[in-house]
């Protein structure tokens, strides 16, 4: 009688009266994610590799203070993304699939004060100087540097696995797959 008066209040409650777990790690948003990858397929965010004897790699390095700290960080650097004439609504929209598209302002705090090296990404502690970065905890620049670094792969999916029972197996217990050997007509004449 317990479990059933229990199953009865599991079902009566309201959705929004149960508590959520707290989220204790971050987790970028999926627009996010379809954006960085998007936006990697089409060139506009890469990875820039500085050689150690050039002056780029030793003036970005003196920027940062040193050269014990160029080795745990990932230069990614971005490009606005080109807007295409839409002759249909009559105004220009971004060259990305709606589902990975922001805000005009959003978008302005990825490539705000950006140096021509590109953002520096801290791979330790996965941080970046970006604004963007600042408000939310996480960017397309740190994303791509988890993806240079093997950490989160982008552009893929979750993979999704049938887990019940298989119908196709229990039939094939006594015979083989096929035409039966011994086929014939339903009216047969003996």
């Amino acid at each position: 009688m317990g479990s059933l008066l229990r199953q009865l209040m599991a079902c009566c409650t309201h959705e929004s009266t149960t508590s959520r777990s707290f989220a204790v790690g971050l987790a970028p948003s999926v627009t996010l994610v379809r954006r960085a990858s998007a936006m990697r397929k089409a060139g506009m965010l890469l990875e820039l590799q500085c050689r150690h004897n050039s002056i780029a790699f030793l003036l970005s390095n003196a920027q940062e203070g040193g050269s014990d700290s160029a080795i745990d960080v990932v230069r990614v650097f971005s490009r606005q993304v080109p807007r295409v004439f839409d002759p249909e609504a009559k105004r220009s929209r971004k060259a990305l699939p709606v589902t990975a598209q922001l805000g005009e302002q959003t978008v302005r705090m990825e490539i705000e004060g950006m140096p021509e090296g590109g953002w520096p990404v801290n791979t330790p502690s996965w941080t970046g100087p970006c604004r963007y970065w600042m408000k939310f905890a996480a960017c397309i620049h740190t994303l791509l540097a988890k993806h240079v670094c093997g950490v989160h792969a982008m552009g893929k999916r979750e993979r999704l696995v049938y887990r019940g029972p298989h119908k196709r197996q229990g039939a094939y217990v006594g015979g083989l797959p096929g035409r039966p050997c011994f086929n014939a007509p339903a009216l047969q004449i003996e």
